[in-house]
């Protein structure tokens, strides 16, 4: 088991991107990177970093709604890189400690990346719901639904 000892690392930032923007990979879809998602959130609790969603380089982010900007404003989104498993990976252990030694290769205070892995526990209430938090609708699109509902005369439970 490889230790992590990066001592620069506060926080972990999965980086949605659209239309093959990342530096070494296209884009995938919004359950790969829902999925990915779980999976930083649970290495950042594992190891005490903060952990956030970008997805501000996406069309679906104008229907989202974001309680406060979390993401630093000067983000080179070129820059951007997908961690995926080497094709030698044959393990889950092999993954996690390959992507533990990626972590502490990385000296810097928030990497920015897009990771699309499968979650390492059993999904918690505290991480769904914190996942849910970041994908919520915004006031236009809450209107919009509503307008819907009532076209449809379907009542909201």
């Amino acid at each position: 088991m490889v230790n992590f000892t990066n001592s620069n690392l506060k926080k972990l930032v999965n980086v949605y991107q659209h239309k093959n923007k990342y530096k070494n990979k296209c884009d995938c879809g919004l359950g790969d990177f829902l999925r990915g998602s779980f999976f930083l959130l649970q290495i950042a609790m594992t190891y005490g970093l903060h952990f956030d969603i970008d997805y501000n380089n996406h069309p679906i982010c104008k229907f989202l709604y974001k309680e406060k900007n979390t993401i630093d404003e000067n983000i080179d989104y070129s820059n951007i890189y997908y961690y995926h498993p080497d094709n030698g990976e044959k393990t889950t252990q092999q993954f996690y400690n390959n992507f533990i030694k990626y972590l502490n290769y990385n000296q810097v205070e928030t990497l920015y990346l897009l990771n699309n892995n499968v979650p390492i526990q059993n999904i918690t209430t505290f991480q769904s719901n914190f996942i849910k938090s970041k994908f919520l609708p915004n006031e236009e699109l809450n209107k919009a639904i509503t307008e819907e509902m009532n076209k449809l005369n379907i009542q909201s439970k």
